[in-house]
């Protein structure tokens, strides 16, 4: 008898994969420049944490760089939302149901505008510290294009919302709690009531409240109410909007190996330092980046020229990798521990 055989035609062909939703596509084509991002900021993390930086005057001047990014695009932002107030409400073309939905993306209380300010004219008053001093030409390119772009493409705010404050909710939490371990003396609360109040029963604390939410679950119920919010763009984006946002995010990520660059070549960096420095951290234990470096493990001649900073540039450099390194954790948590060469 002569077998059957099912005729070509007829197979079916491979199931298509699942399509990917939108924060798992930019997770997935920012991964190689996320990836030089945190390969950059591990090699001079050690200069950036304590006891190497013994007052927040560097954690101010990296606190002052890198928020301008959040004040522009939050600013953007609520420009758009006003906007949308003063829309016709009938308008049912596609543009106008996106500028709706954009405007009630951000859930209250996400907002970090406020909290940046309050920190740097706290970290202002109790270092005496000029944060205007020092400008960094790759932020203000940065900032620039962002009141440029999300004029022009106001849905490129997605991939700003999704980076900068998923950041806080990953790397933010571990750079929190080395903040905290420097002590409230530190961060200038020396009264035993207010250490009480603000420092051992409080979450809202001075001088970095940027990484800090009210409320009995610190901020993770506004992180899941913004992820819900954040599904509608799978039916209202189109293929190209989506693709403008995946482009914009990696466009963030890019900025960012650049200020870090920048910063090596305007200051002068020491790489062989930097190699120096995670040699050192490797064998002593301090390769886990949830390891505080000690000044043990910190050649002699760079703990004595870490100590006290030089000059206001060479603290910003120190801290933009210090401030980065939130970028770094989110990494972690998104794809797991990379590979070290």
């Amino acid at each position: 008898m002569a077998s059957l055989h099912t005729p070509t035609q007829l197979l079916s062909p491979p199931p298509s994969p699942a399509p990917q939703n939108l924060s798992t596509e930019i997770n997935t084509a920012t991964r190689s420049v996320h990836a030089r991002l945190n390969k950059l900021i591990i090699s001079r993390l050690p200069l950036a944490l304590p006891p190497v930086a013994i007052t927040p005057e560097a954690y101010a001047h990296g606190i002052n760089t890198f928020g301008d990014v959040y004040l522009v695009f939050e600013n953007c932002w609520r420009v758009l939302i006003a906007e949308v107030d003063k829309s016709d409400v009938d308008d049912s073309s596609h543009d106008n149901r996106l500028r709706r939905w954009l405007s009630q993306l951000v859930p209250p209380g996400l907002w970090r505008s406020d909290a940046i300010k309050k920190d740097l004219e706290y970290l202002e008053t109790i270092t005496g510290a000029d944060l205007e001093a020092v400008t960094n030409a790759q932020i203000r390119t940065l900032t620039e294009h962002i009141y440029r772009q999300t004029r022009d493409k106001p849905h490129v705010l997605i991939a700003y919302a999704w980076i900068m404050y998923m950041a806080i909710f990953s790397g933010g939490r571990w750079i929190r709690e080395q903040l905290t371990n420097s002590g409230p003396e530190f961060w200038g609360v020396n009264h035993e009531s207010d250490k009480m109040e603000y420092w051992v029963h409080g979450t809202l604390r001075p001088g970095f409240t940027l990484f800090c939410f009210s409320g009995a679950r610190d901020g993770e119920d506004i992180k899941a109410d913004f992820k819900t919010r954040l599904e509608e763009a799978e039916e209202l984006l189109t293929a190209h909007e989506r693709q403008d946002v995946v482009n914009e995010a990696q466009y963030i990520f890019e900025q960012c190996v650049a200020v870090v660059e920048d910063l090596d070549k305007q200051l002068k960096t020491d790489l062989e330092l930097v190699k120096s420095l995670a040699a050192r951290g490797a064998e002593h234990g301090t390769a886990d980046l949830k390891t505080t470096p000690t000044r043990a493990a910190l050649p002699q001649q760079a703990a004595m020229e870490n100590a006290e900073p030089k000059s206001a540039n060479f603290i910003r450099a120190i801290v933009v990798a210090f401030f980065a390194f939130a970028f770094y954790q989110s990494y972690r948590w998104q794809y797991g521990d990379l590979e070290r060469d």
